[in-house]
């Protein structure tokens, strides 16, 4: 997987200096080879590291399991800190800002029943994390929410210990901001209610209409900005900077 890696790499790098595209082939082209160059850092990292990689995406949000190398044969918990501070630097070379969820998957025995085995994942909640971001100090965060998570999995006599860490895993989601900048659907759950009345507005004066629905209502499209149009001087907005 690697040499393959590495193969289509240097074939799209040769490609993009020897051939004059259009903007969008050669800006398409740059994207690849600086993807596939990043994955290329990660990989090297890798190698000389401690653990192997399996990579797998689902649109924008990938997923990264890292397995002991033979040598090692397993891991212990505080390698979770190790392979956070390793490789979410380069992942944040390409997006500022991410959310990021770190975890393990383990494999438990019942302490009165050896034989009995069950396999499950313990996880901490998912982060915002930026550049700006101290990843020591959120991979210690990670660890210690995570190591509470296992002990209370195994405590209060459930009588389950822990056999093996499998695998941790790094879940690495596209961040994608809410904004406040104009009309936004409700859930369905809320419509059904009737107990909102959502402006539909195109706008950034999303506060505005919001004080004026409530202030002046309106039994027929209650949803309309042109309802509240004739309002909208009534309220003094001076030194408000929308949205």
């Amino acid at each position: 997987k690697v040499k393959l890696l590495m193969k289509e790499y240097q074939e799209l790098t040769s490609m993009k200096s020897a051939y004059p595209r259009s903007n969008k082939q050669l800006a398409d082209l740059t994207s690849r080879v600086e993807m596939l160059r990043r994955r290329k850092i990660i990989h090297e990292q890798i190698k000389q590291s401690e653990y192997t990689i399996d990579e797998s995406f689902s649109g924008d949000d990938k997923y990264i399991k890292f397995y002991p190398k033979k040598s090692r044969n397993r891991f212990v918990v505080g390698d979770l800190i190790k392979v956070i501070t390793d490789i979410l630097p380069s992942i944040l070379t390409k997006s500022p800002t991410v959310k990021v969820n770190a975890g393990y998957n383990i494999d438990m025995y019942l302490a009165t029943n050896a034989e009995v085995i069950k396999n499950t994942e313990i996880h901490a909640k998912i982060t915002i994390v930026t550049r700006g971001t101290d990843i020591v100090d959120l991979a210690k965060d990670f660890f210690a929410k995570i190591s509470r998570n296992v002990e209370m999995f195994t405590s209060f006599g459930s009588g389950w210990v822990i056999s093996k860490i499998n695998y941790i895993q790094l879940s690495v989601y596209k961040f994608k901001p809410a904004t406040g900048s104009s009309y936004q659907p409700l859930p369905d759950k809320i419509i059904a209610t009737r107990s909102c009345i959502n402006v539909k507005n195109t706008d950034e004066k999303c506060a505005l209409w919001a004080l004026l629905s409530a202030l002046f209502p309106v039994a027929k499209n209650p949803d309309r900005v042109s309802n509240y149009r004739k309002h909208e001087s009534i309220i003094d907005m001076t030194g408000i900077d929308y949205p």
